[in-house]
């Protein structure tokens, strides 16, 4: 989560610190550059120095898609001040729903694009150097160098030769750090969202005794088997759209699972974030309407009444020589036909 709203931490003694900007940041160290470091034996050394400008994306084309308003193309691009790196990256599914999301960021994923854009490394003998900490370069026979630099890693070495009779080399505390302008914000690299492993079951839940439970969208709430904190009620999920056979604009073909089904939960793009149900299995409890395998032959649509027993249903027999298509009614049969009918 840090990653992703382009939080970095540290640590100052006991206490853990978050930001997001390098203005929270220390910047009380100060270093002095020595070829010879021998020749120095305070703690504010800086020597083996090097720093680079590399080319990185110049931009970052986001986009998503929000199924409320289908044909918006919700979509932001971001260019970087400095016109020298190559193409833009594009990344499309990416991790916004609404303009106000999308817009800080595609903002964030530019700036850890260019994380490397400028980065160095030297060895010092200042241990107080960790992420977090800006420390300012003075003494360095190139004038740009001699400025804010922001650590963003650094790894200690140690040595502690074991002393002899005859003497021995003292304790020693060196480093290498790397380090990027003081002035520009770090983010953590970007960490892609963990996969689905593959669809899942579920059973569909609901409020209280209702047997059918679903919003404006046709979508359900479900329980998953794997859940063991959450009450099997419509409070276990989210909304989950349901994928019908087919769909338009008011037609297509609808049929909203019940709660105490076992639905199957498939993910978009593999982000668990996104689920939606795309069939219904029999179970042990939930057994199909045939008789199987002896009415093998016949293909049924079958309901059930809300708080009742009773059915309607459309079948189809296909056993040769027994070829019938049956219907049941359990109350009214309305026909509407606007031309001819023909028998």
């Amino acid at each position: 989560l840090a990653a992703e709203e382009g939080m970095v931490f540290w640590f100052e003694e006991k206490q853990m610190l978050f930001c997001d900007c390098h203005l929270g940041m220390q910047a009380d160290i100060q270093l002095t550059y020595n070829t010879h470091p021998e020749t120095d034996e305070t703690d504010t050394t800086a020597y083996q120095w090097s720093y680079g400008e590399y080319l990185c994306p110049n931009g970052t084309i986001q986009k998503d898609h929000n199924f409320l308003n289908p044909k918006y193309a919700l979509e932001h691009q971001k260019q970087a001040d400095d016109d020298s790196g190559y193409d833009s990256v594009f990344e499309s599914y990416g991790r916004f729903q609404r303009d106000a999301e999308g817009k800080s960021f595609t903002c964030l994923r530019l700036e850890q694009l260019q994380n490397y854009s400028k980065v160095g490394t030297a060895k010092t003998h200042c241990v107080r150097l960790r992420p977090g900490k800006i420390f300012t370069l003075q003494s360095h026979p190139i004038a740009a160098m001699n400025a804010r630099w922001q650590v963003i890693s650094v790894t200690h070495y140690g040595r502690q030769p074991v002393a002899s009779d005859d003497g021995g080399e003292g304790t020693t505390l060196t480093n290498e750090v790397a380090f990027i302008p003081g002035h520009q914000d770090w983010r953590p690299p970007y960490r892609y969202k963990p996969l689905a492993d593959g669809d899942e079951v579920a059973t569909v839940v609901g409020v209280g005794s209702e047997e059918i439970y679903v919003n404006e969208h046709g979508a359900i709430r479900i329980h998953f088997h794997w859940n063991r904190y959450d009450k099997a009620d419509d409070g276990a999920s989210c909304w989950v759209r349901v994928a019908q056979g087919w769909n338009g604009n008011g037609f297509g073909f609808m049929a909203i699972p019940r709660v105490g089904q076992e639905v199957i939960v498939s993910y978009l793009n593999g982000d668990i974030d996104r689920p939606i149900v795309t069939g219904c299995t029999y179970n042990g409890l939930n057994r199909p309407p045939l008789n199987l395998p002896l009415e093998k032959t016949r293909t049924t649509f079958k309901t059930r009444t809300h708080g009742g027993q009773g059915f309607n249903e459309l079948r189809f027999e296909d056993a040769k020589g027994s070829e019938e298509v049956f219907i049941h009614a359990q109350r009214n049969m309305k026909t509407q036909i606007l031309w001819d009918k023909t028998t």
